[in-house]
């Protein structure tokens, strides 16, 4: 098991577990150097926008038939990543691919399904107004390709709330964990063009540097320069279940960063058994500390449940 090899190895220096074992501290010293190539000019930039997609697209190509999941495999695949709906991701790909060579000659075993969580959740919290997600360290690796099919669309046929949401629960996830989840959009660019206008690098809210709830009330009434994806906005409707979730984010961050903290951590783990991932090892302490030193219990009491 993975982490028992992290443990066998660094076993000097170690961060404490609120969960009763060590994380390694050397992936805080990973954290460290994930986030200083995520920042730039005190905003998140392309390449952490890419580090959250990416973590997302490896987690969610999976079915309950064919398994796949968050197991590593859109890094250690080849042919995985030539997909069309991950090939404007291969200069990401190829980043983590060396850093990962880079940490393993410094620290040993480094799996690629833990490093693409970790590096996802890294990315989260370096953008300003980032929450800290729970994140943790134990997959198993799988160099077989995810099943294809799993990714809706941001325009067409499966861009409909009614498909989005199908495709969610089929998973395990709610029209509330939908609403959270599309959330991350707040730091979304669009890498290549898109129909209905959206240029290369359209933004999908008027701040697209900064982890905030622009997003919920720019994809309802988009400011000029904003794009809004027309699956976003399907599922911004009021009176449907993805929608009204979704509205009741706007200018409500406390609510927001509980709703979404639960599900990204969830989304994390997609594939992988609970009895299996209770043995895992808790790593969110080596987290960055964040550009707001926002912290999810530091939320006011009235934005926790809505």
């Amino acid at each position: 098991m993975l982490y028992q090899q992290l443990a066998f190895v660094f076993v000097i220096q170690s961060i404490p577990s609120v969960y009763g074992q060590s994380c390694p501290s050397f992936w805080k010293t990973i954290a460290s150097d994930l986030s200083s190539n995520f920042l730039e000019n005190g905003e998140c930039n392309g390449r952490a926008r890419q580090a959250i997609r990416f973590g997302f697209h490896d987690a969610f190509a999976w079915t309950a038939q064919a398994g796949g999941g968050a197991d590593g495999s859109l890094l250690l695949n080849p042919e995985e990543i030539t997909r069309e709906e991950n090939s404007n991701m291969q200069d990401y790909h190829t980043f983590l691919t060396d850093k990962r060579t880079s940490y393993q000659n410094q620290y040993g075993q480094i799996g690629a399904a833990d490093l693409i969580q970790f590096a996802a959740q890294v990315a989260v919290r370096t953008c300003p107004g980032g929450p800290r997600v729970k994140t943790v360290i134990g997959r198993i690796d799988s160099s077989t390709a995810g099943p294809t099919g799993q990714l809706n669309r941001g325009f067409g046929d499966t861009a409909t709330q009614a498909a989005i949401l199908a495709n969610w629960q089929s998973k395990g996830f709610s029209a509330k964990d939908v609403a959270a989840l599309l959330g991350s959009h707040t730091v979304s660019r669009a890498t290549i063009s898109q129909p209905q206008g959206i240029p290369t690098d359209g933004q999908q809210d008027a701040t697209p540097g900064r982890w905030d709830t622009e997003y919920f009330k720019d994809t309802l009434n988009p400011p000029q320069n904003v794009w809004p994806l027309e699956s976003d906005k399907n599922c911004a409707v009021k009176g449907t279940e993805v929608g009204d979730w979704f509205q009741s984010f706007i200018d409500n961050a406390g609510a927001w960063d509980v709703a979404y903290t639960d599900a990204a951590y969830r989304l994390s783990l997609v594939g992988v058994s609970n009895d299996f991932s209770a043995g895992f090892i808790d790593c969110t302490d080596a987290l960055p500390a964040g550009a707001s030193a926002k912290m999810i219990r530091s939320a006011p009491v009235n934005g926790r449940a809505r």
